[in-house]
C-alpha cells in the first residue's frame, strides 16, 4: 500500500471541476476498496488510491488533502448534476460511474472534515506542551515531539518508546509526556505538509527550555555546602545530572557540567581547607588546646 503523493501546496491555486465526460471517467476508475494513507506514519485517516495519484491533482487543480468543505461540496454537486443528467439520458454506463464517484467524494468530505478537526487539535496539543513550566521533563518531551518531524513509519510506536525511556531515566511521569504523545498522534493523522508549522515553536521552545536545564543544573551544583558531607553530595548530584540528562545532551555538551563541579569541588576544598586554618589560629596555646587540634585533624 503506497502512500499519498506531495502535492506542491500554492495560496493561489483553486480547485477545478472537470466536465460530465471528464467525471464520468474518474467513477470508472475508482476502485472504492483501494485507499492510500494520507500520510507514511500511517495516518488513521486514507482516501481512494485513485485520489492519491499525481493525476487527481493535475485534474483537479490541488491534491485531494487540501481540499476544503467547500471544495469537496461544488465537486459533489457538479457530480450530482451530472448523474442527473445521465439518468435523464439513460446511460447507464455514466450513471453508475459517476454515482461511484459521487460516493467517493462523499467519502473525502467526512475525511477533510476530520482533518480540519485534526488540524484544530494540533494547535491546541501545541498549546498546552509549550506551555508547560520548564524542567527536565519538558525538554525530553520537546526533543520527542521535534523528532517527529522525519514523518518515518512507525512514528507514534517510536514516540511512545522514547517517553517510556525518558520516564524510567528520570525517575518521573508528568503529564507533560501526555502532551508531546497527543502532539504526535494528532500529527500522525495530517498530511505531512502541515506538520511543517508545529516545528518552529517547538525548536524555539527548545532551545529555551534546554538554557533553563543547564542554568538550573549548574545552580544546584553551586548550591552544594562546602563541608565534607556537600563533596559527597556533589558527586551524587553531577552522576544524577548526566544520568538524567543524557537523552538531551550529547555526550560532549554533558562535559560541561563536569567543569562545574570540579570548580565546585576546589571551591569547597578551599573552604574546607580554610576551616581548618582557621581552626588552627583560633586554637588556645594549651593542653586543651592541642587535643582540639587532634580531633579536628
Amino acid at each position: 500500500m503506497g502512500t499519498v503523493a506531495a502535492g506542491t501546496f500554492a495560496a493561489e491555486a483553486a480547485v477545478k471541476i472537470p466536465g460530465c465526460a471528464e467525471l464520468s471517467a474518474w467513477g470508472k476508475e475508482l476502485a472504492p476498496n483501494a485507499t492510500t494513507p494520507i500520510n507514511p506514519t500511517p495516518s488513521r485517516f486514507s482516501i481512494p488510491t485513485s485520489f492519491a495519484s499525481p493525476r487527481f491533482e493535475q485534474d483537479f487543480g490541488l491534491p485531494a488533502v487540501d481540499w476544503t468543505a467547500d471544495d469537496v461540496a461544488a465537486a459533489v454537486k457538479a457530480t450530482g448534476d451530472c448523474a442527473n443528467a445521465a439518468k435523464k439520458a439513460r446511460n447507464k454506463d455514466d450513471i453508475t460511474a459517476l454515482t461511484a464517484l459521487w460516493r467517493g467524494f462523499g467519502g473525502l468530505r467526512a475525511t477533510v472534515g476530520a482533518l480540519a478537526a485534526s488540524e484544530a487539535k494540533l494547535d491546541k496539543g501545541l498549546q498546552v506542551l509549550l506551555e508547560d513550566p520548564p524542567s527536565r521533563e519538558v525538554l525530553d518531551a520537546l526533543i520527542v515531539v521535534a523528532s517527529a518531524r522525519d514523518g518515518a513509519e512507525g512514528l507514534n510506536q517510536r514516540a511512545a518508546a522514547a517517553l517510556k525511556e525518558s520516564t524510567l531515566r528520570l525517575n518521573k511521569s508528568t503529564s507533560v509526556h501526555s502532551h508531546a504523545q497527543f502532539v504526535i498522534n494528532t500529527l500522525s493523522d495530517l498530511p505531512t505538509k502541515s506538520w511543517a508549522r508545529a516545528f518552529p515553536a517547538v525548536d524555539a521552545r527548545i532551545a529555551t527550555v534546554r538554557q533553563w536545564v543547564i542554568d538550573d543544573a549548574n545552580a544546584q551544583i553551586n548550591a552544594t555546602p562546602e563541608t565534607v558531607q556537600g563533596l559527597t553530595m556533589l558527586n551524587r548530584l553531577l552522576s544524577r545530572t548526566k544520568t538524567e540528562l543524557a537523552g538531551a545532551f550529547p555526550a560532549a555538551e554533558l562535559a560541561q557540567f563536569d567543569a562545574v563541579a570540579a570548580a565546585r569541588r576546589g571551591a569547597i576544598e578551599d573552604a574546607l581547607v580554610a576551616q581548618q586554618l582557621a581552626g588552627i589560629d583560633a586554637a588556645p596555646a594549651t593542653a586543651e588546646g592541642l587535643n582540639r587540634l587532634r580531633l579536628a585533624s
